[in-house]
């Protein structure tokens, strides 16, 4: 399972695999890639019925320029499209400058990912519902850095990522229910893979806020176990997160576990478990995911997934989706 998803997450930084080809000659190579989403999703006791979102869709272009038989320069540019309640907004979701090496790893700068978001969450392989015990994803309010640097090494075993986040003075960032300016982020994570089917994984994140009145610090740390057999994966995530503004301080644990089964070639079915628990509050949030997805065509994914949710209350979703992608 671990070995799909930093198999995915290189293929985000390099630009699609599967990514049209619009131009290579003289070292150069100009390539878009891009994928329309669509779902159908309901929750109940929400009052609100039905709703077909297409939020997440993406168009990217990624411009290489080989420099050396090692050295490579790059661009690249991802605009992701927010398309509900009849609205059409296109924002830069990621985008960046970077120098690379086969031997020394790549430096990006830009709008980059995190260790934590590049790393972790290789457990969970549902499409829509699964993942909350995540929860160093959003140790910078973000989930991924505005105006960062992230280096990131890899061989055939062993992939490194670091990242530092430049301070932010005019955007406010909200982490938890701390809200202030972004002085400065950082994180650093490593991921192993053994050749008979084991990845263990560990990230940190951390993150300092400004605001008129107080300073807020956040971090977070989890430790990651995926196994791969045959047609079987599992996985298992723990997690802690704290956050702190003077006397307030809010701390969260996390664990999730998650199978997948390949039944055909094209067609995968998964399960998942995820709580999140608060220390010292009386608050536990419980989620239980199953579905399934197929692959039409290598470029075409449909799916269903369905959720419980207990908390205060108990809470039942469902979706019905479709990704395409080129």
């Amino acid at each position: 399972m671990k070995k799909l998803v930093l198999a995915a997450a290189i293929a985000a930084v390099a630009g699609n695999a599967m990514a049209f080809e619009a131009y290579n000659a003289d070292g150069t190579t100009v390539s878009i890639s891009g994928e329309v989403r669509t779902l159908i999703s309901n929750t109940e006791n929400d009052n609100k019925g039905a709703k077909f979102d297409m939020g997440g869709s993406k168009l990217a272009v990624s411009i290489s320029h080989k420099l050396s038989d090692d050295l490579t320069a790059e661009g690249f540019m991802r605009f992701a499209a927010d398309l509900n309640d009849g609205s059409a907004k296109l924002g830069v979701d990621k985008g960046y400058l970077a120098l690379g090496s086969a031997q020394y790893g790549k430096v990006s700068i830009g709008v980059v990912g995190t260790a934590y978001d590049d790393l972790m969450g290789g457990y969970d392989a549902s499409v829509n519902f699964g993942g909350a015990a995540k929860l160093g994803a959003d140790t910078n309010g973000a989930g991924g850095l505005q105006n960062g640097i992230n280096y990131t090494w890899s061989n055939d075993s062993m992939t490194v990522v670091a990242d530092y986040g430049l301070e932010d003075k005019e955007t406010t960032t909200t982490i938890d229910s701390f809200t202030g300016k972004l002085d400065k982020t950082y994180g650093l994570g490593a991921s192993w893979t053994s050749d008979f089917g084991l990845t263990l994984t560990g990230a940190y994140g951390a993150a300092k806020l400004d605001n008129e009145t107080t300073e807020a610090t956040a971090k977070a740390y989890g430790f990651e176990a995926d196994y791969s057999f045959g047609a079987f994966s599992v996985g298992a995530i723990i997690n802690k997160s704290e956050e702190k503004a003077g006397d307030t301080k809010i701390e969260k644990r996390g664990f999730g576990t998650g199978a997948a089964y390949s039944f055909l070639d094209n067609g995968t079915a998964y399960a998942g478990y995820n709580v999140v628990k608060t220390k010292g509050a009386d608050d536990k949030t419980k989620t239980y995911n199953a579905g399934v997805q197929y692959m039409v065509h290598p470029q075409v994914k449909v799916f269903a997934d369905i959720a419980q949710t207990k908390a205060a209350e108990k809470t039942n979703e469902y979706a019905l989706g479709a990704r395409v992608y080129f």
